[in-house]
């Protein structure tokens, strides 16, 4: 699935960016493909297999968060002074995810103008 795919692109990857994009690209077509039969495939789950599937969901998300924190950590252009108590590699990263999140639903291809944001939070002095 989409998940083992984004573990085997962002492994050797140091750069952010780089990674943000390849996670991205990942679930974007991994929805792309899903959204053609979820709905057929949603009227047979019982409701115990929906509270399954959404407890995975968020295992899920949290790891893609995880990721993304290891990722922030190991890009050596990104100054690691920038982090303090009320700017947290954490909250950056479920920021990041969350915008993720919404241009998915949105079904945006194209993420540019995000990672140039991402460009100039991080990377510009």
């Amino acid at each position: 699935g989409a998940f083992k795919e984004i573990s085997k692109h962002t492994i050797e990857e140091k750069d952010l960016l780089v990674q943000v994009t390849e996670i991205y690209k990942c679930l974007f077509i991994y929805l792309s493909n899903f959204k053609e039969n979820w709905i057929y495939q949603l009227s047979f789950l019982k409701t115990d297999e929906k509270m399954a599937g959404r407890k995975k969901e968020d295992e899920y998300f949290k790891n893609i968060c995880s990721i993304i924190v290891t990722a922030i950590e190991n890009d050596p252009k990104i100054n690691q002074n920038i982090w303090n108590e009320n700017f947290k590699k954490q909250q950056f990263a479920n920021f990041i995810f969350s915008n993720m999140l919404i241009m998915l639903r949105s079904g945006k291809k194209d993420i540019g103008f995000f990672i140039q944001c991402l460009r100039k939070i991080l990377y510009i002095k």
